[in-house]
């Protein structure tokens, strides 16, 4: 604030200070603001018109605005959803909710945006800071839902599909040696190989199964032995009649093909947990990759504050 007069001269009118700084005995603390310095200085200043100097008293009065409405209100919050963002990669991607939970704070942060452009002066000058900030963390909030739809895409992959040996490598071998694991999923589940029908044997030794049944028949009709005897003493195959034979080669036909059911299931579920495996190795890279991002923004707005 400057005192002085544009029609008098020092030869007409001279300005002296009383005292260097001003007085403040009628002072009223402010809620808002914080009056850092309030300084007087005389100037004497002789311009090329007129021969005596112009005398003029300058009061420089600095002011600081307060802090702790904004950090509470707005600087608090914005960190909050920052921190939001980076804990969305936590939720399991079977939930179904991670895309929900990121639209939901980047619903919240434009809520945000809304309620700290209303307690700003409109300027096209200068870009405030926390403008700045929340614009940062907005672009983190879209480049997290692209990377949510991509995680989840590939953790719900059609096993059908066969994996890349380039995506393989580049997600076992390269990010997960990053991440410092081995997951056992990162080797190629092999084709189960098919089992091959092998009719019954006429030989009652050679299915011990069917053993105990044959003895407890011959012993039930007074046999003592499952074997038969020749005339001569001589052991003797047992030989299964044709209606068993055939009832036996339907039921091991059966059983194989529940084997070969069960291989290609387990073949299909590894397949998919591969999937799921790659799935979760990029969704912690990208964890952390945020987690340094958001650190880096907020560490670097914090610098920029002016002193």
């Amino acid at each position: 604030m400057v005192f002085g007069s544009w029609t008098y001269t020092s030869g007409s009118l001279n300005l002296k200070l009383a005292r260097e700084e001003v007085d403040l005995s009628g002072y009223i603390v402010s809620g808002e603001w914080d009056l850092v310095k309030a300084e007087a200085v005389r100037n004497v200043v002789k311009y090329s018109c007129c021969p005596d100097p112009f005398i003029d008293i300058t009061y420089s009065i600095l002011l600081r605005r307060r802090v702790l409405f904004y950090l509470n209100n707005l600087i608090f919050p914005c960190v909050a959803l920052a921190i939001l963002t980076v804990f969305a990669f936590f939720l399991p991607p079977e939930s179904g909710e991670r895309i929900s939970l990121i639209i939901t704070i980047l619903l919240g942060l434009t809520v945000y945006t809304l309620i700290f452009t209303e307690n700003i002066p409109p300027t096209s000058e200068v870009t405030p800071l926390l403008t700045k900030y929340s614009t940062a963390i907005m672009a983190l909030l879209g480049c997290s839902l692209v990377v949510t739809c991509l995680v989840l895409w590939i953790y719900h992959r059609d096993t059908s599909v066969k994996m890349s040996t380039t995506f393989e490598f580049f997600v076992f071998k390269v990010l997960a040696k990053i991440l410092r694991e081995n997951p056992e999923s990162e080797q190629t589940p092999k084709d189960p190989p098919k089992r091959k029908y092998t009719p019954v044997t006429l030989v009652a030794d050679r299915w011990p199964t069917y053993f105990p049944v044959q003895r407890r028949k011959t012993s039930e009709s007074g046999n003592s032995s499952p074997q038969s005897r020749s005339p001569n003493g001589a052991p003797q195959e047992f030989v299964f009649p044709a209606q068993m034979e055939r009832k036996m080669d339907q039921v091991i036909a059966k059983l194989d093909a529940v084997a070969n059911s069960l291989t290609v299931d387990q073949s299909e579920e590894e397949k998919k947990k591969k999937w799921q495996a790659a799935a979760q190795i990029i969704d912690k890279i990208f964890f952390w990759f945020f987690t340094i991002v958001v650190i880096t923004v907020t560490v670097v707005m914090y610098f920029m504050i002016p002193s």
